[in-house]
């Protein structure tokens, strides 16, 4: 008993919790089938936006790095959590290639092995008490489990739309086409392209290569947990087997072995993740000119940025003052003002059409089909009161920009309300997916940055 209360407190509980609840809720009703009363979905749904918020607000509010767990205690919860997102990780995309019978020829005996090597290398590693070996061990299990569905999950959108789109966009490029067409993909359905730029072009280095443009997710995941590990430990020469080592396993674990993010290998988001981790280790460090040029490039390649930009305008100011907040604000605009010109000019139409046209217009919330946990808006549709829906995003995120410029601005707290924010629009969204929650998990480990 004595360990619960530092347990509650420790800041690395809400990010499990929270990776474990998207693990479990995914891309669908689960645990409900289909034919499931929408109210029971509809109260599901509800529980699940009181769990979000309350997990963000408890993290940043009620937790901190642990002080009082001994390393014993550490090390069994770093061992259970490895374990067992190692085996959900297996679980789920097992399940998911019975899914898709004829696509892939998945190896029970070849999956057996990897997570076989990936617990015994960990378990060397552990053993040993040699911190980069341990690290080491993480790296190696991670691309072991990632190589999975890249050898048994082709890139076709009879599986996943995501990829196959960002496959044409990249396509378009090289053949010096606009980015921005509608795409006829293997499935037969005609894909808009709702990106920004840049999320499509991330893949390039990869295409150039002739290798699956997944190994550019898998060096984009790898690369948030270098920037979390270095935001943590600036100097690597300090590393020893202690409590802090301890806890910063345990949050490397609950990202690169996050089970979700393993199923979901078709994502496009991760080089997001990536530059969003990196431009705000960047601003805590206070590197302003390569936090502009990052900060330009996040805007270039997610819509997240355009709304998160304020938020940190008014933290800018508070840290900086307010020419100088002025100066590199305005300058990361420019930077992705100009790179999204860059693609959207020689067809903006296209570009207008395919980003905003297709889900940003009220119509557009009367298409809401089913009703589905992972946002509100299909509940005001089963209601009848889509008409709502825009009118209570814009509403509810100026409220949250409001009670955020109330008090005290500190990064913690500045991200805090970024993850409020993030919750609020995703909540009366034209359409919000389970993996679009995965930005809150990046935004609540970059307070472990500072």
């Amino acid at each position: 008993m004595k360990y619960l209360t530092p347990l509650a407190t420790a800041s690395f509980l809400p990010i499990v919790l929270l990776t474990l609840f998207l693990t479990f809720r995914r891309d669908s009703n689960f645990p409900f089938n289909n034919g499931v009363s929408p109210i029971v979905i509809a109260i599901y749904t509800l529980l699940s936006v009181v769990f979000l918020y309350g997990v963000v607000i408890w993290y940043f509010k009620g937790t901190s790095r642990p002080q009082s767990i001994s390393p014993k205690v550490l090390t069994t919860l770093l061992v259970t959590l490895f374990s067992v997102s190692i085996v959900l990780g297996l679980v789920l995309m097992r399940l998911t290639s019975t899914y898709f019978p004829g696509i892939n020829t998945w190896n029970d005996w070849v999956m057996l092995g990897v997570g076989l090597v990936s617990l015994l290398v960990f378990s060397i590693a552990l053993f040993s008490r040699k911190p980069k070996l341990i690290l080491g061990s993480l790296a190696v299990s991670t691309i072991l489990i990632s190589l999975l569905p890249i050898i048994y999950f082709p890139i076709t959108a009879k599986i996943s739309d995501l990829l196959p789109a960002i496959l044409k966009q990249i396509e378009s490029f090289i053949q010096g086409q606009s980015i921005y067409q509608v795409y006829l993909l293997d499935n037969g359905v005609w894909q808009a392209a709702v990106r920004q730029p840049l999320s499509a072009l991330s893949f390039l280095p990869a295409y150039l290569l002739n290798i699956d443009i997944r190994f550019m997710s898998l060096l984009f995941h790898l690369g948030v947990a270098a920037v979390l590990f270095k935001g943590i430990y600036p100097n690597t020469n300090s590393l020893k087997l202690d409590s802090k080592f301890l806890f910063t396993c345990i949050l490397l674990v609950a990202w690169l072995l996050f089970p979700y993010r393993l199923l979901r290998h078709d994502l496009y988001e991760p080089s997001y993740w990536f530059v969003l981790a990196l431009s705000l280790l960047l601003l805590v460090r206070n590197y302003r000119k390569w936090w502009m040029i990052t900060w330009g490039i996040g805007i270039a390649t997610q819509v997240w940025s355009w709304v998160f930009t304020p938020f940190l305008g008014i933290y800018l100011i508070k840290k900086w003052g307010s020419k100088t907040a002025a100066t590199y604000l305005l300058g990361a605009v420019a930077i992705g003002g100009v790179l999204i010109a860059l693609f959207a000019l020689p067809n903006f139409s296209g570009y207008m059409h395919n980003v905003f046209g297709i889900y940003g217009n009220a119509s557009s919330y009367d298409q809401v089909a089913g009703v589905y946990p992972m946002y509100l808006t299909p509940i005001l549709n089963l209601l009848g009161l889509t008409r709502f829906a825009i009118p209570l995003l814009v509403a509810s995120c100026a409220a949250v920009f409001l009670l955020f410029i109330r008090k005290p601005i500190t990064f913690p707290r500045t991200l805090m309300y970024m993850c409020l924010l993030l919750l609020t629009f995703c909540m009366f969204n034209r359409v919000s997916w389970n993996y679009m929650y995965i930005n809150l998990v990046v935004l609540m480990l970059a307070r472990e940055l500072e």
